[in-house]
């Protein structure tokens, strides 16, 4: 999975309906199995920061992070700075619909 630069630094929050809920939680997978599957996989390469002309027009308000892994050349680098940065819940009603949002300013609140 790659996500475009819009997550950096943020958050990510995961409403998943009902359906697809079940589906994963039949599979075997909690909350935190989904987080730390999607950090693991949520990389943006550094060419593509480097080249894509954001990083030199937004690079002041990137975290620490994502700042160190450039300077020091991570091939690959995280959408998150860990998995507590994605929120995940379970909204809505029949049917397989799911929302996502990415790239939220802050880490994303609590969702009770």
């Amino acid at each position: 999975m790659r996500i475009g630069a819009g997550g950096f630094g943020g958050g990510m929050v995961i409403l998943f309906g009902p359906e697809h809920a079940a589906t994963i939680a039949r599979e075997g997978y909690s909350k935190e199995d989904v987080k730390q599957f999607i950090y693991d996989n949520a990389k943006t390469p550094r060419e593509w920061l480097l080249k894509g002309g954001i990083w030199h027009i937004a690079r002041e308000w990137h975290p620490q992070w994502i700042k160190k892994a450039v300077a020091d050349g991570t091939p690959m680098i995280h959408q998150f700075n860990s998995p507590e940065q994605i929120t995940i819940s379970v909204a809505g009603g029949a049917g397989k619909q799911s929302l996502l949002g990415i790239g939220c300013i802050a880490p994303p609140p609590a969702v009770l």
